[in-house]
């Protein structure tokens, strides 16, 4: 209620790069938006976008208007009533169990509803993003940089011989130079087994319960019947927290992953 519906425009087709995309999130058609964006050009005296078949791009004006606005557009809409904010996290590898399990435990915990993105780079609306490797941020973004702690688990009926059976796991996981140490630490051990590679975080749950194979948890999110190995994977992260949206949701989101990732 506080932004006004130029604003919203500009600001909406500005990060969505075409008008239909920003027409939908804006639940319009493309001709208002289209004639909104008339009237910004008309009071800033500039043009703003220039049309490219289906996608259109920013002119300097824009992106210079964009940059001033930006902190008094996010600073309106974090006036929103808490029922009507909708938290938006991205990260690249929201199909792995790791990611998942560390944000939708936070999620659960603040009762908000949250949006979902799974994207390579961050967008200036974000409220978080992760990522396992470093990646370019916006000035607005300040960077945590830690690692999760995750330990070798599995179901009490594979201990007898645990040294043969797979490791269950993501793609984004099995490229990581620390999951190859890890491995090559286990075999150091005995282990005999190889991976078995699951891109699909609730398939890889239900195959590690129903004794499928190992896997690295985060050692509160292990079920209580499971055995705990003594090995351990690190995983580094990338924490972006956009800090225009600094808000008691954003910074109770933001304790619940620490209380996460900091336990041991």
């Amino acid at each position: 209620m506080f932004v006004s519906r130029a604003m919203q425009v500009f600001v909406t087709v500005y990060r969505e790069k075409s008008l239909k995309s920003a027409a939908e999130k804006l639940c319009l058609t493309v001709p208002p938006v289209s004639r909104m964006l008339k009237i910004v050009e008309e009071r800033v005296g500039e043009k703003l976008f220039i049309i490219e078949r289906n996608r259109i791009r920013p002119t300097h004006a824009a992106e210079s208007l964009y940059q001033q606005i930006l902190p008094h557009y996010s600073a309106l809409e974090s006036l929103k009533p808490t029922s009507e904010r909708c938290f938006k996290f991205s990260s690249p590898h929201l199909n792995t169990s790791v990611v998942f399990d560390l944000f939708e435990s936070s999620m659960v915990k603040s009762n908000t509803q949250a949006m979902l993105r799974q994207a390579d780079c961050i967008r200036d609306d974000d409220d978080l993003f992760i990522s396992f490797n470093s990646v370019t941020s916006p000035s607005h973004f300040i960077t945590e940089h830690t690692e999760l702690i995750l330990s070798l688990c599995c179901a009490s009926s594979l201990i007898a011989d645990w040294q043969n059976h797979v490791i269950l796991a993501e793609k984004d996981i099995i490229g990581q130079n620390g999951f190859q140490k890890a491995l090559d630490v286990l075999r150091a051990h005995g282990y005999k087994g190889h991976y078995h590679r699951i891109d699909n975080s609730l398939f890889l749950q239900n195959s590690l319960i129903n004794g499928e194979g190992l896997s690295f948890k985060l050692s509160d999110n292990i079920p209580a019947e499971f055995f705990t190995l003594p090995y351990i994977y690190k995983q580094p992260i990338f924490i972006y927290i956009n800090k225009l949206k600094t808000t008691p949701l954003q910074e109770k989101i933001l304790t619940g992953m620490n209380s996460r990732i900091n336990c041991r």
